[in-house]
């Protein structure tokens, strides 16, 4: 946090409640053009966060899904970058019930919401969504934000792209 003002480019995470339980999303801006810089490490954000949610399935052990999301983070030459952030949890009546770790044996189950915010360099997108019996549900979608589609597995999952206003 800091009470710089942006000037250039910002990442802006919001964590709400409501009765009880927590969703939080995270979405970047870019006033101006966008870098190239930002723009190849947010695909890979992207790219490590629609394996996140396309693996976090139902009966599945945390680190099984987390396997899949190394292997992003491995092909693109960034192998430690998870150890610089924290990339998913558990989210629910607590901001936090369940970290994301490459060794966890947590099981995830249907109904259970997870927050999956990876960040590569300067880059981070994140959004929680709903684990369901057969697939998930993205809870904090965003209708006026520009979108982009990641095939995982041949399956095209939409996420959310840099918002760029012109100065």
């Amino acid at each position: 946090p800091s009470s710089d003002p942006v000037e250039r480019i910002g990442t802006l995470t919001v964590i709400g409640r409501r009765e009880g339980l927590h969703a939080a999303v995270t979405r970047t801006v870019c006033f101006g053009e966008i870098p190239d810089d930002l723009r190849t490490a947010y695909r890979i954000a992207l790219m490590t966060q629609a394996t996140g949610m396309y693996f976090s399935q139902a009966g599945w052990a945390m680190g099984e899904t987390w396997k899949r999301v190394a292997r992003i983070y491995e092909k693109f030459g960034h192998t430690e970058e998870w150890g610089f952030a924290e990339q998913a949890e558990v989210i629910g009546y607590q901001p936090c019930e369940a970290r994301l770790t490459p060794t966890s044996d947590f099981t995830l189950q249907s109904g259970m919401a997870m927050f999956w915010h990876p960040s590569v360099g300067p880059a981070s997108v994140g959004d929680t969504m709903l684990i369901g019996p057969s697939g998930l549900e993205v809870l904090t979608p965003t209708e006026q934000w520009p979108m982009t589609k990641v095939d995982v597995k041949g399956t095209a999952i939409l996420r959310p792209d840099i918002l760029q206003r012109t100065i």
